[in-house]
């Protein structure tokens, strides 16, 4: 256990590598309390406000706050504050450093967050905090370069001018345009320097969707993995066939089912969407009245095995392959339409639709059928 040296009246002690100041201290063989305003501070720059330090039989320094223990690490872009209600350092830096009680961290040039309680592993060498020895646990939330937002149970982080972030359990993350809610985990890499989004890779049940200002959000639900490759600029989503089911795209073009996506985008700062490709066995199941999700029959519903969304236009293109054509029924205006390739563009009421077959297109007409 280490000991504690008492240097003068006005309490001041040496905890390894930590220097500690108080107005008031009360000393026991193996044991110390110190009150009414405490400050630690290390050699190596890192330093400690606190209302009471308890050093306990265990040798950990016990920290607690008039409401918030105060802690200032060093660092090589800047500083990292900490404030939390009680805090616990073991001197020798065998654990990491636990926060625990409404605690705050500022990232500074980086962001906030907020958790429950956080574990911070100190470079024994070093003595000061580094991005890759950060975990929150607990009701976690908070930002990064005011650009990215999220809400997790448990994120973990590290890393300098590229940031990996860890994500866990219960995740909604905003950036920009992009909104993704999912059980987890999530893995991003995030560069602090040109500001954008490098990689991500997301596992689970996630709904992912962009939403432009004054627009119907584009949504994606799936049971699967999701990427994103930065060097592309692209998102790719693919279902898991272990669970039978396939992604399912809402938006104001209705219902669509596909067995995998594709982002396109448009710009990384700010991050939008460009285009939105579905491929494999999809089929649009369109209802502007009626909502496809009760059973009512659609409006127009449509097979292909390719169907490209551009927000820009509100334009939706179907394709085959392979001999193919595209089926489109149009149960409003009694047409049932084949083409290898259909474009349709929405309005806001019915009527206001226009559709385009490209190729050797063909049309069937239910009074015709029924003569």
């Amino acid at each position: 256990m280490k000991k504690l040296l008492l240097i003068a009246t006005l309490p001041r002690l040496l905890f390894g590598s930590w220097h500690l100041e108080s107005s008031h201290a009360e000393m026991e063989k193996e044991s110390a309390r110190l009150q009414n305003g405490v400050t630690l501070y290390s050699d190596e720059g890192a330093r400690v406000h606190c209302e009471e330090l308890q050093y306990d039989e265990e040798g950990t320094l016990q920290l607690r706050g008039a409401p918030f223990v105060v802690v200032h690490f060093p660092h090589e872009r800047g500083k990292i504050i900490l404030k939390a209600r009680k805090l616990a350092i073991d001197p020798e830096f065998n654990r990491p450093v636990i926060a625990s009680g409404e605690t705050v961290t500022e990232l500074e040039e980086r962001g906030i967050v907020h958790a429950d309680r956080i574990e911070i592993f100190v470079d024994r060498q070093k003595r000061h905090l580094s991005m890759e020895q950060l975990v929150f646990i607990g009701a976690v939330d908070g930002e990064l370069m005011e650009r990215v937002h999220f809400n997790c149970e448990r994120l973990s982080l590290k890393g300098e001018d590229q940031i990996f972030a860890y994500l866990q359990e219960n995740i909604e993350l905003k950036i920009d345009e992009l909104n993704i809610s999912s059980v987890g985990p999530l893995e991003l890499t995030y560069s602090s320097k040109e500001e954008r989004l490098l990689e991500m890779v997301l596992a689970g049940q996630s709904d992912v969707s962009f939403e432009r200002a004054g627009e119907v959000p584009v949504t994606l639900s799936y049971e699967g993995m999701a990427t994103y490759d930065g060097e592309k600029e692209i998102f790719h989503i693919m279902s898991n066939p272990d669970y039978g089911k396939s992604l399912l795209l809402r938006h104001k073009l209705g219902e669509v089912r596909s067995d995998r996506a594709t982002f396109a985008i448009d710009s990384l700062t700010p991050l939008t969407l460009d285009h939105l490709r579905l491929e494999g066995s999809v089929y649009l199941n369109y209802s502007l009245d009626a909502n496809p999700s009760l059973g009512l029959e659609p409006l127009q519903y449509a097979t292909a095995d390719q169907l490209i969304f551009s927000p820009k236009t509100q334009e939706v293109s179907l394709s085959a392959f392979g001999g193919k054509r595209v089926l489109l029924y149009d149960n409003t205006n009694g047409v049932k339409m084949s083409a290898k390739q259909i474009n349709m563009q929405y309005g806001d009421t019915i009527g206001e639709e226009r559709i385009e077959g490209v190729g050797d297109v063909r049309f069937t007409f239910k009074d015709s059928e029924n003569e």
